[in-house]
């Protein structure tokens, strides 16, 4: 069973740093706000790095299991499934924008503490098992001739790194979105950009 005090402080812990940056989320505002102890924050988390740590894994599972997952497994064929996990992953960042953004300032933010961008093992977990989930239905994908051969781990890395660009700059510049062709949605760019990445070229072997 959970314990009820834990999740309440990872609860005004997650409030807390979706509003202000690393250096400036005060434990003892986050143990008032939980109806806490400062020393039972420091019971189960260690530290203000572990507290954040454990924020971190918590939003990386809602994103992991969530929305990547689900859609790898369905009965879809393999471009399919590629296909429904890349228009989650824009839902996740459309429905869960504050969550999106803690993710995206835990990597790149300069203003947070290197603390709080270690990776706990449970986000390292998350983060290798649906990173070798995608891998293996790429390959499937090649197998049965939907997209173009080349390195599993590369293509993913290429697509997952391109959504999460394309979703940060939605972040940044909020407004209607435009292509090629006038003013579209992100989902409609996803779609077009996995099929960019993956299409197969004239003249490949099948």
């Amino acid at each position: 069973m959970s314990d009820p005090t834990r999740i309440a402080i990872l609860d005004a812990a997650e409030a807390a740093f979706k509003l202000e940056t690393y250096n400036q989320v005060s434990v003892s505002a986050i143990a008032t706000d939980a109806h806490a102890s400062v020393g039972a924050i420091y019971h189960h988390f260690g530290d203000k790095g572990g507290l954040r740590s454990a924020v971190n894994e918590r939003v990386m599972a809602r994103l992991v299991d969530g929305h990547l997952r689900p859609p790898f497994e369905t009965d879809a064929s393999p471009i399919e499934r590629l296909t429904a996990s890349s228009v989650a992953y824009v839902k996740f960042f459309e429905e869960h924008t504050d969550d999106f953004i803690l993710l995206s300032a835990m990597q790149h933010d300069p203003r947070e503490s290197e603390h709080a961008q270690r990776f706990s093992r449970g986000t390292l977990r998350h983060i290798t098992s649906i990173l070798g989930r995608a891998i293996e239905i790429v390959r499937e994908a090649q197998e049965a001739g939907e997209i173009r051969r080349g390195n599993p781990g590369s293509m993913v890395v290429l697509v997952w790194s391109s959504l999460y660009g394309m979703c940060a700059l939605a972040g940044k510049y909020p407004g209607p979105v435009l292509g090629a062709t006038g003013q579209t949605s992100l989902t409609s760019l996803a779609v077009g950009l996995l099929d960019a990445a993956v299409r197969p070229e004239p003249g490949d072997p099948a």
